[in-house]
């Protein structure tokens, strides 16, 4: 287990992340923000939405304030290089 923590640490830092800013930083954008009531429905254009990444960076820049837009694109970033190297979808619905 420790292993894969490390070896997700220097995939993840190769993007910019950083184990001591953006664990609490993403805990601030969901006690700030939220997170999600309801699971898109299967087949539907909002679940299409979500798993495009193009899509998702839109809605951030629309949505996020200037000043932690930044580091929520990093996040993006980040999830969807994961998604990526791992042959895996971005969220697990």
């Amino acid at each position: 287990m420790n292993r894969r923590y490390q070896d997700m640490m220097c995939r993840l830092k190769k993007y910019g992340y950083d184990p001591r800013v953006h664990p609490i930083f993403s805990e601030y954008l969901v006690n700030t923000y939220g997170i999600m009531k309801d699971r898109p429905l299967p087949g539907s254009g909002e679940l299409a939405s979500f798993s495009d990444p193009e899509v998702l960076r839109k809605m951030a820049s629309e949505a996020m304030p200037a000043d932690v837009l930044k580091d929520v694109q990093l996040l993006l970033n980040c999830l969807v290089q994961l998604a990526k190297e791992d042959g895996k979808p971005l969220f697990i619905w």
